[in-house]
């Protein structure tokens, strides 16, 4: 892992802001949202497979079942600076998530949290601010299924 340096708290903060509204735009399926927060380079290293630039990053939020209800809760962020002037958010995540046949109706069932694990969020500064680069994702738990 590539040590970093503290960020000023202006810097950490936008940084932040990009993580949270990047994250926010995913949960209610705003793809405008998400696009102004990702570079156009942009990769976003999933459990289910990477996606590389903002073709593919709209091509999948295109497809994704519209039942798909799910919240990610962000912790700990902690912000760094990179030696190549790039910012890095590191964060815990735990996603709750209800896949519903049709549309989503709140408020979704309970059960507990699908998964909890840690994001990983590089940044770069460009002409509209801070965009991520790079999104990856590290599962540290995940609910069992549970069978009849």
């Amino acid at each position: 892992m590539t040590t970093t340096h503290p960020a000023d708290a202006s810097v950490a903060a936008a940084c932040e802001r990009t993580v949270l509204a990047f994250t926010h735009g995913f949960d209610m399926n705003d793809i405008d949202t998400m696009s102004r927060h990702f570079a156009p380079d942009g990769v976003w290293k999933r459990h289910d497979g990477d996606l590389v630039g903002m073709e593919q990053l709209r091509d999948f939020m295109k497809v994704r079942d519209p039942g798909t209800f799910v919240r990610h809760v962000l912790s700990n962020l902690r912000t760094g600076l990179l030696p190549n002037g790039h910012a890095v958010v590191d964060s815990y995540v735990t996603v709750y998530r209800h896949d519903f046949k049709g549309a989503p109706q709140r408020p979704a069932p309970l059960p507990g949290p699908n998964v909890m694990g840690r994001y990983r969020d590089q940044l770069a500064l460009g002409d509209n601010g801070w965009q991520l680069v790079q999104r990856e994702v590290q599962i540290d738990f995940k609910q069992q299924e549970i069978s009849p």
